[in-house]
């Protein structure tokens, strides 16, 4: 996923993160604590994100609010992991690449949208159309 944040010069950013969701389509994800990300969330939680998938033209695009989860939340983040068969959180490159350690961020979605263009794999349900998920 790729996840756009705002820095405190109100500049853009974004990021590719690993992600999981859960059931209610939150988002969770794990960033360095001494990432810009971790920074300008922690400043001002409101982000967009883009979810691809290549080479195919599908795509859900959202916009919605990230916060941090203290220790116990992050266990939900872990369960996610477990349950969508990922051996472990040590798999995911961050924990190779943090020196300071990590946190764990949540986003409540507050839109979300799906559009998928590829009309020869998906004749019944491709369209130039946005379809609203929230």
């Amino acid at each position: 996923m790729v996840l756009a944040s705002i820095s405190n010069n109100l500049e853009p950013q974004a990021a590719t993160v690993y992600f999981v969701c859960d059931e209610h389509f939150n988002l969770f994800f794990m960033t360095s604590k001494d990432s810009k990300k971790a920074e300008n969330l922690k400043i001002n939680g409101k982000v967009a994100f883009v979810i691809g998938w290549g080479p195919q033209v599908i795509t859900i695009q959202g916009g919605g609010v990230a916060k941090e989860l203290d220790k116990r939340e992050a266990e939900t983040f872990i369960d996610l992991i477990k349950k969508n068969d990922f051996e472990s959180a040590n798999q995911w490159p961050l924990l190779k690449l943090a020196k300071e350690g990590y946190i764990t961020f949540k986003i409540t979605p507050l839109w979300m949208t799906y559009l998928n263009m590829e009309k020869v794999k998906h004749p019944n349900i491709a369209s130039s159309e946005f379809y609203k998920i929230i």
